[in-house]
């Protein structure tokens, strides 16, 4: 933790007295006790020692077996290879892959099949549907001209047959609510970087070890930026400041210590060992009497325990070789001046010792009963109390664990070192085996004749093959050169098997996917052909590459993820003072087959769309409903700017209404435009008519006599 120093001076360093550590040491002698017992019954069923080997094949470093074994076959323990380790790396970033990606979540939150909604849901839509059953009896009383009257037997009937209806409002008012919910959710992770912090480091005690355990949600004390408002519009100040807020943190599976017989996370008494540097225990104490306080800690224990150790240095113990665990894991070993080290216990605890430790009250602020069992959340360092609160009920115990190939017969799960034990066996002989055939073909071998003849023959060493040697000779004129002492030294050559020690490497390879359930077609380190070279091929078969992986990621959504998640809902539900995000929701952890099911998704929209928009369907779904799947469609493909692309549901709504009374509005000029037409071609009629009239009445008046010529001059 990076931090500042802590700051001494406004701790407080009161003494306890002697009635009040007496009250207190029930408790910590309890916890002590609980530690040693569950430290005692690992190292004696075998688990220790399960797990330290899982250490040294992640570390490279090979046990004593595996030194002598190299040592009978004249080869250096140099010449280890950890096929363990490659492939528990090759496991991680498969895992991680899937889980450990930030910005992607392998789960989401949806309503229940029958999701329970407040009375005002249901309510509403009977009030609706109730306000058309009026509606329609007014229509009716006026076609059939007589007074209104409702029948109680024909309302409720009309109700029933409209029940589907009802029962969908309520699915939509719990869909809304679950995607709410699912935003919150998201964003209590985002801020603690759950999947960079957390889940990583889950990851690899998982594969690791066999064993994974996140402890959270807490409600710890963090720094965090914070927006304060300022004098200048339209600029933002960011304070650091101490806030508490849902945490979660992944200790190493080596520091649980769960009691015997425990089987699951909430059982029996748990013990993890946790360290902390000054600056984040004096961090706690600062807010452990704030107005922002935070449940538990005692500032006045912390402040003692800083002054017994300035600098760090307080320890209970280490079980295992603290050099390797080094190496392996970075973790601070015996005697590292910069943490303190303490023990946090998980369990079930009496009343009457959590009032003598002074704590009187329970999580919802209720009067401890000392004849009841409450669970605890407690942590010792240097024989003090620092920490006790009592569980959230909301939450629970706040533990959620893991096994990699879902054992239930024991705390711990079977390690995938330990798994392909047999195959690093086999690695370890061909290695070996190899190294020996790379010696014998880099020089030829030798056989000496008359080695008496040779100058320093009785030197130590002399007759040791190194490149360009040469060997001296003592001349013999009293022998006769034949072809048999000719040549003072001959070269043998010697078969090599190099090839088929290959061959072998690579059959040791398939063996430890087929033994560990992870193949490397999932890694993208095989070779293929035919479907394969495509992209989409390639992708289903690592997504298919084998049942056992699944398997594994399924066991994680359903023993880490799910349980966790659904403490962050119930914690929701029953504390966070947004109404407006609780709701009644369940959990869906698609880890084993989200980017399956992701990519099946998209094809399946993209389908719907291309089919919306072919034939009469257009008409039929309408653009509102096309956008709709265009949306989804979109969605599909992780957009940043998709509410720049497609308008939003409110305003389709708008546009839809814009488009209706356009419509209504076209409808209602085209009919004012037919009765116009019709008067215009009623009054052209009457015209017409009026016309034909006058001519004919123009028609049968007789014509006048003309007069002599002079008249018809005139008129000419």
């Amino acid at each position: 933790m990076e931090s500042s120093a802590p700051n001494f001076v406004d701790l407080p360093m009161n003494t306890p007295t002697s009635v009040e550590f007496a009250k207190k040491q029930r408790l910590i002698g309890h916890i002590l006790t609980c530690y040693s017992i569950n430290q005692r019954h690992r190292e004696q069923n075998g688990i220790q020692k399960l797990l330290d080997k899982a250490l040294s094949a992640y570390a490279k470093v090979p046990d004593d077996a595996e030194k002598q074994m190299f040592a009978r076959l004249g080869v250096k323990p140099d010449t280890y290879d950890s096929l363990t380790r490659w492939k528990i790396v090759s496991v991680i970033a498969v895992l991680n892959r899937v889980f450990g990606q930030p910005g992607q979540k392998a789960w989401s939150l949806e309503p229940t099949p029958i999701p329970d909604v407040p009375e005002e849901v249901t309510n509403a839509a009977l009030m609706r549907i109730m306000k058309d059953f009026v509606e329609m009896s007014v229509a009716q009383s006026e076609i059939n001209g007589g007074a209104l009257e409702i029948d109680v037997n024909a309302a409720f009937d009309y109700g029933v047959t409209r029940m589907d209806e009802i029962m969908r409002e309520q699915i939509q008012w719990a869909k809304d609510r679950a995607k709410r919910m699912d935003l919150l959710v998201d964003d209590i992770l985002f801020e603690d970087n759950f999947s960079n912090k957390t889940m990583r480091q889950f990851i690899v005690n998982l594969t690791k070890f066999g064993t994974g355990v996140i402890i959270g949600p807490c409600e710890e004390v963090v720094e965090t930026l914070e927006t304060k408002p300022t004098t200048t519009l339209g600029k933002t100040k960011y304070v650091n400041t101490l806030k508490s807020k849902l945490t979660f943190y992944t200790p190493s599976t080596l520091d649980c210590y769960p009691s015997p017989g425990a089987l699951l996370a909430e059982e029996g008494d748990l013990c993890v060992k946790v360290r902390y540097d000054n600056a984040a225990l004096s961090r706690f104490a600062s807010k452990a009497k704030g107005s922002g306080r935070v449940k538990g800690w005692d500032a006045d224990a912390v402040a003692r325990v800083l002054r017994q150790y300035p600098f760090g240095g307080a320890t209970i113990g280490e079980e295992i070789p603290s050099g390797l665990r080094k190496v392996a894991e970075g973790q601070p070993i015996d005697g590292d001046s910069k943490m303190i080290e303490g023990v946090r216990w998980f369990g079930k605890c009496p009343g009457e010792f959590l009032i003598e430790c002074g704590i009187k009250k329970d999580f919802d602020n209720k009067d401890i009963v000392e004849n009841q069992f409450y669970e605890i959340d407690a942590i010792v360092i240097g024989n003090e109390l620092v920490c006790c609160r009592v569980c959230d009920p909301a939450i629970g115990r706040p533990v959620v664990k893991s096994t990699f190939y879902g054992d239930d017969a024991n705390w711990f799960g079977w390690t995938l070192a330990s798994q392909i034990e047999n195959c690093q066996a086999l690695m370890n002989l061909a290695v070996a085996g190899l190294k020996k055939q790379i010696q014998m073909s880099s020089g030829p071998a030798f056989v000496f004749n008359d080695v008496d003849s040779f100058v320093n023959a009785n030197t130590q060493g002399y007759f040791t093959i190194a490149p360009w040697k040469t060997f001296l000779r003592k001349s013999n004129p009293f022998q006769t050169a034949t072809a048999a002492n000719s040549a003072p030294v001959m070269p043998i050559t010697v078969p090599t098997t190099i090839h088929e020690i290959l061959a072998l490497f690579k059959a040791i390879g398939e063996l430890t996917d087929d033994q560990s359930g992870f193949s490397r077609n999932m890694f993208g380190s095989g070779s293929f052909a035919g479907a394969a070279r495509t992209a989409r091929g390639l992708q289903r078969i690592q997504e298919s590459a084998n049942i056992v992986a699944d398997f594994v990621i399924a066991n994680i959504d359903a023993t880490a993820l799910n349980p966790l998640v659904r403490k962050i809902v119930r914690w929701i539900n029953v504390r966070h003072p947004d109404e407006s995000v609780k709701g009644d929701v369940d959990i869906v952890a698609r880890g084993a087959l989200g980017m399956a099911l992701k990519s099946t998704q998209r094809e399946a929209i993209a389908s719907a769309f291309q089919v919306a928009n072919t034939g009469a369907a257009p008409q039929i779904i309408g653009p509102k409903g096309l956008m709709e799947l265009l949306r989804q469609l979109l969605e599909s493909f992780n957009l940043d700017n998709l509410d720049d692309i497609i308008p939003s549901k409110e305003r389709m709504e708008f546009l839809e209404l814009m488009q209706n009374i356009q419509q209504m509005q076209a409808a209602e000029q085209g009919q004012q435009g037919i009765q116009q037409a019709q008067l215009d071609a009623q009054g052209q009629q009457l015209d017409m008519a009026q016309q034909e009239q006058e001519m004919n009445q123009s028609s049968m008046e007789p014509m006048a006599p003309l007069g002599g010529v002079e008249e018809r001059r005139g008129v000419a």
